[in-house]
């Protein structure tokens, strides 16, 4: 049986001796290498104590942040490496799907342009402008437009289908 989803406030604390600031803590969904999702502990410093005096005003800005967890409309986040996702999850499962010629195209772009530059990254760090400033990157490489926009189709491809 499924665990039921709980509502959760969060903690709020004070911390600090000469620049006190406001500290709240709370629980999100993680996706761990192996595919399950686990709880983990995320904690952030919501501002300082000088910008939110009431514990009011800091318990308000800790509940904008935990609002799309309680709402069930956060992903879980994933904190594997680009290349273990590819590895262990995209390869087997999605590769699989497309024409051979798809897949021999694919590899190709994937061990030349995408793997060298985002393997260690983590899939929750990569970002629109992160991804912006590769595709330009490449552009200052004088790599040709439909090898660069090959590479940024499956980059995307394959964020959208688990990252």
């Amino acid at each position: 049986m499924a665990r039921r989803k709980r509502f959760q406030t969060g903690q709020l604390y004070k911390r600090g001796k000469r620049r006190k600031v406001w500290y709240g803590r709370w629980y999100e969904d993680a996706m761990q290498a192996d595919g399950t999702v686990r709880q983990i502990r995320r904690a952030e410093i919501l501002g300082s104590v000088a910008d939110l005096p009431t514990k009011r005003e800091a318990q308000t800005k800790l509940d904008e942040l935990i609002r799309p967890v309680n709402q069930g409309a956060s992903r879980p986040g994933a904190f594997v490496t680009f290349r273990t996702f590819i590895e262990t999850q995209w390869q087997p499962l999605v590769f699989p799907t497309f024409k051979p010629s798809t897949q021999h195209g694919y590899k190709t772009v994937l061990a030349v342009h995408v793997l060298p530059e985002w393997k260690e990254w983590r899939l929750r760090d990569i970002d629109r402008l992160a991804i912006q400033r590769w595709v330009a990157d490449k552009f200052r490489q004088k790599t040709g437009w439909q090898s660069v926009r090959n590479a940024w189709v499956l980059l995307y491809g394959v964020l959208e289908s688990g990252g």
